[in-house]
């Protein structure tokens, strides 16, 4: 039997209603999914679960599992799919269900960071020897100099920590795997990500220690980021993790018309590179997001260095 087929004869019967928790982009997920489960649809829970509803999680779409932020998720019965599987199993069980994704009108971090927040170590609790976290822009390549830039920060960095008596930890980032579910797209990336980490650190020709967190669940990132004195992270989805929801110094870089609103920061935490110290390159005629650009490895010392001095505790006179 087709799919029409079978939804028509559903469409007779009495459908078990359900509701898809799930997004394939972080930011959205974050920003707008758990935001209007929050604001939109906790609230209203109780009459859902009067009719025996049933809560549908896409594993490989749920960044943080909906459960550990929403407790009172787990009163009604939840069942795990992937996306690939999910219009098969809406059929089988014959659901009638409502996904919500990326719904514009509730984007707001706010509802994240503070669900996230009571789960990760105070910042007197986090910070520990010299580290840094640092976010490779691997897929869209839009940093031109990266590998250049990022070795020089490096080089910085581990230079810092060894005139203190101490060591550099670099905690490599860019990547997130969702709910465990390593795919093959996922592996590509991944084994670019390493190609591009060896490159950095034969060009920076630096000792230090370091670490991936490619694997890791986004709250153990998330915790292991909040041990970083800084985070280089371009402006998006890496410098939301950094600078809004783990609350660590972070250096970003974006063309102006994309960082202007701010979106994806926290102000008072971050150092911002653009124009004119960002060099944009191409048409300009590019959406903001698209454009490729580079930037003078000074410019981003300099940014480092800016940031870090804002951060030194003032000494007692």
């Amino acid at each position: 039997m087709g799919d029409r087929a079978r939804l028509e004869g559903y469409a007779a019967g009495n459908l078990r209603r359900a509701i898809v928790i799930g997004d394939s982009r972080p930011s959205h997920y974050l920003a707008q999914s758990v935001g209007f489960l929050e604001t939109g649809l906790l609230p209203r829970i109780d009459s859902f679960k009067s009719f025996n509803g049933l809560v549908v999680i896409l594993k490989d779409a749920c960044f943080i599992d909906p459960r550990l932020l929403f407790p009172k998720l787990l009163e009604f019965e939840c069942v795990e799919t992937t996306r690939a599987e999910l219009s098969e199993f809406v059929l089988q069980q014959k659901l009638c269900c409502m996904r919500f994704i990326r719904r514009g009108n509730d984007k707001d971090f706010s509802v994240i960071r503070r669900l996230v927040a009571s789960r990760l170590p105070s910042e007197g609790q986090a910070r520990g020897g010299p580290a840094a976290w640092i976010f490779i822009d691997i897929e869209k390549k839009r940093f031109a100099n990266q590998l250049e830039v990022l070795a020089a920060a490096v080089r910085r960095l581990a230079a810092d920590a060894k005139a203190s008596g101490q060591r550099l930890n670099v905690l490599w980032d860019g990547w997130t795997i969702q709910g465990g579910n390593r795919t093959p797209r996922d592996e590509l990336i991944i084994s670019q990500a390493v190609a591009m980490i060896q490159q950095i650190r034969d060009l920076s020709g630096a000792d230090y220690d370091d670490e991936m967190l490619f694997d890791r669940d986004l709250l153990e990132k998330l915790s292991r980021g909040t041990t970083a004195q800084v985070a280089l992270a371009s402006y998006g989805t890496a410098s939301m993790m950094a600078s809004l929801l783990a609350g660590t110094p972070c250096v970003t870089w974006g063309v102006r018309d994309y960082v202007r609103d701010a979106e994806f920061l926290d102000t008072s935490n971050a150092e911002v590179i653009s124009e004119p110290e960002l060099i944009v390159l191409g048409s300009p005629d590019l959406k903001p997001s698209f454009q490729n650009f580079e930037i003078p490895p000074a410019e981003a010392i300099g940014a480092i260095d800016r940031l870090l001095a804002q951060r030194q505790p003032v000494a007692a006179s």
